[in-house]
């Protein structure tokens, strides 16, 4: 018996990951201006072409959350708790993966595990 299990979906589940990964990074860009660290903003842009074009997903959703959290908390108020959830959105994308529309699904492709 074969069974197939799909580790980068791809159809509407694949474009529902390329939306959330695609907001994540469009918050992540925008909080990166605000912050008073005009030296930050590098790091964060990086950490958001990463969530866009899908490369090491799960290691820039997690550095998303850290900036988020880094970020909520150095603007504060509603901009800043707004970044918070933004950051538990690339959570999100850090325990989820890329999903099949991504630079992470082309490299490490899709798995087919055989079940004998």
């Amino acid at each position: 018996m074969t069974r197939s299990l799909f580790q980068y979906p791809t159809g509407l589940v694949g474009w529902a990951l390329l939306l959330l990964r695609l907001s994540v990074a469009a918050a992540l860009a925008f909080s990166a201006t605000l912050t008073a660290a005009p030296w930050a903003e590098w790091p964060i842009f990086m950490v958001a072409a990463m969530l866009v074009l899908g490369a090491l997903t799960r290691f820039a959703g997690a550095c998303g959350l850290v900036a988020a959290v880094w970020i909520g908390s150095d603007i504060g108020g509603a901009l800043g708790l707004s970044a918070l959830l933004h950051g538990v959105a690339a959570a999100a994308l850090s325990m989820i993966g890329a999903g099949g529309y991504s630079i992470d699904a082309r490299i490490f492709g899709r798995k087919v595990i055989a079940l004998e």
